[in-house]
Order: structure tokens, then C-alpha cells, then sequence
């Protein structure tokens, strides 16, 4: 049921987005539902740090996070959150940049996307 889910929220999610490359990968599995899925076209490095689209879905929405991983510092930064509702509309745009960055904790998504892009 989950995987039919996640698969109807891919085509919708997708069908409403502007059109360019995007392969979307698997790096984790979560027990709740929310595994991460990177963009691997969208990945950009810079001084041995990293920019990605990360896509997530659960039953009740999705979302696109655009992430930069600091990978020396094994830190992190939320450039742009998208939210979606599971028929796909959108439901919020952020494209306002968090100032600070964020400590990337053992066990967390923003982990298994760390040993994704830095490793």
C-alpha cells in the first residue's frame, strides 16, 4: 500500500513540476514512512560541499527539500523546502534560506544524505 503510495505521489508530484532531468534514488529506508530520496541530477559540489533535492512521502504529503551538506564540518542547511498534499497540489514554497547551519546527528535522514554525498 505504502509503495503504491509513494509511487502515485512521484507521478503526480512530478507531472506538476517544471520539466528537467531528475533521477531520484533511494539512500535510506525509515520505519516511518519518510525515506529520502535524492535527485542525483541535481547535485552540485562546491570546495568539497554539496547541494541536492531531496524528495520525501508519507501517506498524508510529500515534500522537496533543497539541502547543503558541509561535508568537513558534517553540517547542514535548508535552501528550500516544497510541500505537497498526497493528490500532489502544492501546499507551501520556502525559498528563504536558513541562516544557521545545522549539526548533522547519527541516525537522522540528514545523516544517511551525508554518507550519500560526502563519502
Amino acid at each position: 500500500m505504502l509503495k503504491k503510495f509513494v509511487l502515485s505521489s512521484f507521478v503526480t508530484l512530478f507531472s506538476v513540476l517544471p520539466v528537467r532531468a531528475e533521477t531520484w534514488i533511494p539512500i535510506s529506508a525509515q520505519s516511518d514512512g519518510m525515506s529520502p530520496y535524492v535527485d542525483v541530477d541535481s547535485i552540485q559540489e562546491k570546495n568539497g560541499d554539496y547541494q541536492s533535492w531531496v524528495f520525501y512521502a508519507n501517506k498524508d504529503k510529500s515534500q522537496k527539500i533543497h539541502y547543503s551538506i558541509a561535508c568537513r564540518e558534517k553540517t547542514v542547511k535548508l535552501l528550500a523546502v516544497q510541500s505537497y498534499s498526497s493528490e500532489g497540489r502544492l501546499l507551501t514554497v520556502s525559498n528563504e534560506q536558513q541562516e544557521k547551519t545545522m549539526p548533522i546527528l547519527a541516525g537522522t535522514n540528514e545523516s544517511h544524505i551525508w554518507d550519500y554525498l560526502c563519502r
